[in-house]
């Protein structure tokens, strides 16, 4: 089965777009207004608490697994290519 595991830590949206932005050799433009509307997540984390009784304990970083998952889009897509359908998909939306 799939399994979507968590390390239970806390970690910001702009953290997660600063590791992505270093993992695929970008500068991110952040522009943060602090204009929340209703409805907006602003803290998200996972309880793991049940996958760590049963023994589990995360032993891939946020940076390792975003790297893993740039080397999996390289090798099965081509990174540009797979930009370009994501954009698109985006877009047309």
């Amino acid at each position: 089965g799939i399994y979507n595991l968590s390390s239970g830590s806390v970690i910001s949206l702009k953290d997660i777009v600063k590791e992505l932005a270093s993992v695929f050799g970008k500068e991110p433009k952040l522009n943060i207004t602090n204009n929340y509307r209703f409805g907006d997540s602003r803290h998200n984390v996972m309880d793991a608490s049940k996958i760590a009784a049963a023994g589990f304990k995360p032993s891939v970083s946020i940076k390792e697994g975003l790297k893993s998952y740039k080397n999996l889009i390289e090798s099965e897509h081509g990174l540009s290519e797979y930009f370009k359908k994501v954009d698109a998909a985006l877009t047309a939306k």
